[in-house]
């Protein structure tokens, strides 16, 4: 058993960008204002122009993913408790968004692209080990080390896991979040 992708799932849900649409509406009488959004070799390019509802988006960063530009269609709603709060339509799948997800050709939502969380996956797949290695019974770790390449595979990703060894094989469960790096704007 491999922690790769595989035909049905090319990516893991760690892999995929994640944007978020709050941090770049304008407050007050702004109407257009553009701008991006960076971290850590990525980049995300906007400009929006709240008069028409419409926000244009463009990645930079992971060549697999689009670097066109692409629009999503806002909506302006009043919830109980929150008070104005602004979301997309998923320009794939036409759903209520807060965030989307930059994919191969278009941007996603996180119905209309639900995909496995490596992290996940790796944690079932060493759940029995790092419980053995809680527990104190590293003679089932030396087991597995001596093992075939699955089970030894399997031994490391518990020792990482669980802190007895240096990371090699496991992912980030999160990434960094998304810092604002510009805006310029025109008044209504």
């Amino acid at each position: 058993m491999r922690l790769s992708q595989t035909k049905t799932q090319p990516y893991w849900k760690e892999e995929i960008p994640v944007v978020p649409i709050k941090p770049m509406i304008p407050y007050g009488t702004i109407w257009r204002q553009d701008g991006y959004l960076s971290r850590a070799g990525e980049k995300v390019d906007y400009i929006i122009r709240l008069d028409i509802y419409l926000l244009w988006v463009r990645y930079r960063g992971d060549p697999r993913f689009t670097s066109r530009w692409q629009s999503i269609i806002l909506n302006r709603r009043w919830r109980l408790g929150q008070g104005d709060v602004w979301t997309g339509c998923c320009p794939f799948c036409s759903s209520s968004i807060q965030e989307f997800r930059v994919f191969e050709r278009t941007l996603r939502c996180n119905r209309c692209l639900p995909l496995t969380s490596r992290w996940r996956y790796q944690g079932e797949f060493s759940y029995k080990l790092r419980k053995e290695i809680r527990a104190g019974h590293l003679s089932e770790v030396a087991k597995a080390l001596r093992g075939p390449p699955q089970e030894v595979f399997r031994a490391m990703l518990a020792m990482e896991l669980t802190g007895l060894a240096p990371i090699r094989f496991s992912s980030v469960k999160t990434q960094p979040p998304w810092e604002l790096k510009k805006r310029r704007g025109k008044r209504g």
